[in-house]
């Protein structure tokens, strides 16, 4: 399986870079680790860039949400000419036990040829608990863009989508996930849930600095937010989902599937 890592290639950044190694060097599994390092930051504030597309187009007020949603964008087109679904990371993951297993796992219920797209990262929105039996949930849109693994039918849609929209005239002015969830329909792929978290956000546990939502580092905080988000509010989550109106909304065929031969 490749994994596709979303880096900004920047000094301050490669605490992130060697995390990713050293989680990636334990995997017992085949894979091919591929950094995503395109539309760097300085893309964006060089001046001899402004009449491109993706400069001119791109409506979002942070610099760093315009990299980001570029790099997923270069990802989208790697995937698409690779003949093989991936696994798309940011630098500042943190996985799970058994990753690519787990991952393929998933992978394995759909076949080559269709466009799907599966949210695999820990977040506060999440699944009910009455889903407990269900390896997968389709949902309208997907989180966050932390993590996921994607078909190439998926990806060529979702860049070819974005292709047309420059071309357009219309513009970028959503961040990756929510351009996803704002435009599933139209791209015409379908969105999955993972019931179990397979990755986790350094960021936001405070193994790492953001740029996008200013947290901060903190080795104390990074190890008790793991825990507690690993073993505690995985299930919090699940249980208020059943009484949120707003999942509930998004829910559209929870079903149990069967394993592609």
């Amino acid at each position: 399986m490749n994994i596709y890592c979303i880096h900004e290639d920047r000094e301050i950044y490669h605490i992130r870079k060697q995390s990713i190694l050293q989680q990636c060097a334990a995997l017992t599994d085949n894979y091919q680790l591929i950094w995503i390092t395109d539309f760097p930051v300085d893309f964006f504030t060089d001046s001899q860039n402004a009449q491109s597309p993706y400069v001119r187009y791109d409506f979002q007020q942070s610099i760093g949400a315009k990299s980001c949603f570029y790099k997923h964008y270069a990802a989208f087109k790697q995937i698409a000419t690779s003949g093989q679904a991936g696994l798309v990371i940011e630098d500042d993951a943190i996985f799970s036990k058994n990753l690519l297993i787990k991952s393929q796992h998933l992978l394995n219920y759909f076949s080559y040829n269709e466009a799907f797209y599966i949210n695999i990262e820990f977040t506060t929105d999440d699944i009910a608990l009455w889903y407990f039996f269900y390896d997968l949930v389709e949902m309208k849109g997907t989180k966050l863009a932390g993590a996921y693994l994607i078909s190439p039918k998926t990806k060529k849609k979702c860049y070819e989508y974005i292709d047309e929209q420059l071309q357009e005239h219309k513009g970028i002015h959503l961040p990756a996930d929510a351009f996803i969830t704002e435009h599933y329909a139209d791209i015409g792929i379908q969105t999955y849930w993972s019931k179990q978290a397979l990755v986790f956000q350094g960021s936001k546990l405070g193994n790492f600095s953001s740029d996008l939502t200013n947290n901060k580092s903190s080795i104390n905080n990074f190890y008790l937010n793991l825990f507690l988000k690993k073993y505690f509010l995985h299930f919090i989550n699940k249980s208020r989902a059943c009484f949120r109106k707003k999942i509930h909304k998004r829910v559209i065929s929870p079903r149990k599937f069967i394993k592609k031969q």
